[in-house]
């Protein structure tokens, strides 16, 4: 918002310099970022926070100045007598765009003089970096800075049949607006009409067939409220027909939510300016369409103690009275212990008591409330499963593991909507920021396959990533059952999911796990395994799908995993626990077998274990063979077996002896065969 000081100095006189005002402004919260010197006059650049959209005018700015100094405003003149007669204008708002323009309004101006503008509004205007087009339209252009209210000029001669519609826009139909580009307009943009054609974009921008020319004799004049949402939401479809976009000084205001009850005040205003400035004459009364929005808002009661309680310091219920009404709200009641107030329409962020507090706290200056608070600071230790997950992540960084961050959200259909958990449908936003990502995620791994698409696509190849995040289960009623907390991981191929898992169990001293045949619909059919834990699925590790690989738009398949890391980290042994170092040495002895090839490593090292004896310490894999030395159909694993004794040597043939039962039994069992 720019403004500048005498602009400021004709609503609110105060005779402060322009410093002065600017200090006022920013420690009552309304920040002026720059000062500059424009002639004898200075302009001021202000930062407004987004729920203060009556600052962006400068009445609402002086407002705020009256306030602190106690001054009262000097509200511009703005009577005027029309001439009663008929002109044959009608203005309508269609059933459709009643809930787009609740109110509008329209005043007609006959036989004005379309010139350049005086000197004192030419250099007001310039001095907040608007340029001047002509005496019509820069009123318009001041008006909306005064009063926060956007206007639109509208060269009567050119509406067909002397109509206005508001309407919402038609499928195929074309707007030209002055800025000369073309934009095509759908049922959900609100236009301003005239009998056959749209000739505004309400709320962002005028058309160039009925714009004010030096040929304009005759004047419809809009002003209107239009509300934020519809307007945002064509403002942004439209930006994206053009490179430049659609930016207008009215659409800022309008997406943010102007007073829907200055709309009259400032057409008087414009009106009054027009007459003094280009002559002619008002036929008519102003004709309005639809309904008012009411003045005041809501009544709300605050307590006195409530401002020593959140600021630290007592302030008398009359001088609490005395801001509140210099702000523009009407006092209802007041008492020693409280009051109540009725806030107006343009101040829509004023809800609840502590609102009316901190307006007491910023108009009364926040450096006379002195903090009588203190703030004991104690440190807290991070609880065991916090400790637990950043290990987590410092292990899979040191894996290589590169870690992402991915949406929570997700789109309802296709893979997102798998999950390797038992749950129902996933929960869904009433409101969804994004409409193609409505749904809480059942599981990361879609999210984090996504991530290596998008890697994969901007050149980065062979990524592997990891991510520490919740899935949401539900059950059929559509409640919450869970909230899992799962590790996820992708990689370019199985075996470098399956390394990474085994090293990050073994770093956080997890009991080695089972591992069985596993199903989730996201991994290709006999490629996915899980973790149990008592029998139950803890984990799923596999290689995607062709389709998945499709879905996402993979150019290699991949491989991932998730796992639930909270009964994991149950089981870990947080506390190192000292083993002596062996006094006797240990035996390996290295074996191939020759087994089908439907047969894991899990059961053969399941056997070894079982009929290994109490001297045997690891059963190691460590090679798998497939080849002309080996038949069709059959696979050769190799691995390693360690022994040794806690109290002596063992011999060669307790060693031997516990190798042949070992053979014998994964021969019974597996019908394996010693590789020669």
């Amino acid at each position: 918002m720019k403004t500048t000081h005498q602009w400021l100095e004709s609503i609110c006189p105060t005779g402060l310099s322009a410093r002065e005002v600017a200090d006022i402004l920013t420690f009552s919260g309304t920040e002026v970022e720059h000062m500059t010197e424009v002639g004898a006059d200075t302009a001021f650049q202000i930062e407004v926070t987004s729920n203060r959209v009556d600052c962006l005018g400068v009445i609402g700015l002086a407002r705020e100045i009256g306030a602190v100094t106690g001054r009262p405003l000097k509200l511009p003149e703005a009577r005027f007598t029309p001439r009663i007669e008929k002109h044959g204008v009608t203005v309508e708002i269609e059933p459709s765009a009643i809930g787009a323009c609740p109110w509008y309004t329209a005043q007609i101006i006959k036989s004005v003089h379309v010139k350049p503008s005086p000197d004192w509004l030419k250099n007001r205007l310039e001095a907040v970096g608007i340029a001047s087009i002509n005496n019509i339209v820069d009123i318009t252009n001041f008006v909306m800075l005064e009063y926060c209210q956007p206007l639109h000029a509208f060269d009567l001669d050119h509406l067909h049949e002397n109509r206005i519609v508001v309407r919402m826009g038609r499928k195929g139909e074309t707007f030209t607006a002055i800025n000369h580009k073309v934009y095509e307009l759908s049922p959900a943009d609100l236009v301003i009409a005239d009998a056959d054609r749209a000739v505004a974009i309400a709320g962002i921008m005028g058309g160039v067939d009925s714009e004010v020319t030096r040929d304009t004799v005759d004047v419809l004049l809009e002003s209107a409220y239009f509300e934020p949402l519809g307007i945002k939401a064509s403002g942004k479809k439209l930006d994206r027909q053009h490179s430049d976009n659609l930016a207008s000084e009215a659409r800022y205001r309008f997406e943010r939510g102007v007073d829907p009850q200055i709309a009259i005040a400032a057409s008087r205003r414009a009106t009054k300016l027009i007459l003094e400035i280009a002559g002619g004459e008002t036929i008519g009364e102003l004709l309005v369409a639809g309904k008012e929005g009411k003045p005041w808002l809501r009544d709300l009661r605050m307590r006195v103690s409530a401002v020593e309680r959140s600021l630290g310091s007592p302030v008398p219920a009359k001088r609490c009275a005395e801001i509140l009404g210099g702000l523009g709200l009407q006092i209802v009641a007041v008492s020693e212990s409280e009051l109540t107030v009725r806030v107006p329409s343009f101040r829509r962020d004023l809800e609840r008591e502590i609102d009316l507090v901190e307006e007491i706290g910023r108009i009364e200056g926040l450096d006379k409330f002195p903090s009588r608070l203190t703030l004991p600071v104690s440190r807290s230790r991070p609880n065991p499963l916090q400790e637990d997950v950043q290990l987590t992540r410092d292990i899979m960084r040191g894996l290589g593991f590169d870690e992402a961050l991915t949406d929570t959200f997700v789109p309802r259909d296709g893979a997102h909507a798998l999950s390797p958990w038992e749950t129902a449908a996933p929960l869904e936003a009433r409101v969804a920021m994004n409409l193609a990502r409505p749904a809480l995620r059942t599981s990361v791994i879609p999210s984090l396959v996504g991530a290596y698409a998008l890697n994969e696509r901007r050149g980065n190849k062979g990524v592997r990533l990891y991510e520490i995040a919740s899935a949401i289960l539900t059950n059929s009623k559509g409640e919450t059952t869970a909230e899992k907390k799962v590790l996820a991981l992708v990689a370019p191929d199985f075996d470098a999911i399956k390394g990474a898992l085994d090293a990050l169990f073994e770093r956080l001293h997890i009991p080695a796990l089972e591992l069985a045949d596993g199903g989730f619909a996201l991994f290709a059919g006999g490629s996915c395994a899980e973790y149990r834990v008592d029998g139950k699925r803890v984990g799923v590790l596999g290689k995607i799908s062709d389709a998945a690989t499709r879905e996402f738009d993979i150019a290699h398949p991949c491989a991932a995993a998730e796992i639930d890391l909270v009964p994991l980290l149950e089981k870990r042994a947080r506390a190192p626990r000292f083993v002596h170092l062996p006094r006797f040495p240990e035996v390996s002895r290295d074996l191939a077998v020759v087994v089908d090839e439907t047969v894991r490593w899990a059961a053969i090292a399941d056997l070894a274990t079982k009929h290994g004896g109490q001297h045997l310490r690891e059963v190691r894999f460590f090679d798998e063979f497939r080849g002309k030395q080996v038949a069709k159909g059959k696979k050769s694993i190799a691995f390693a077996l360690r022994f040794r004794d806690d109290n002596r040597t063992l011999t060669g043939d307790e060693v031997d002896a516990a190798v042949k039962t070992i053979v014998n039994a994964l021969s019974k069992s597996l019908g394996a065969e010693l590789r020669a």
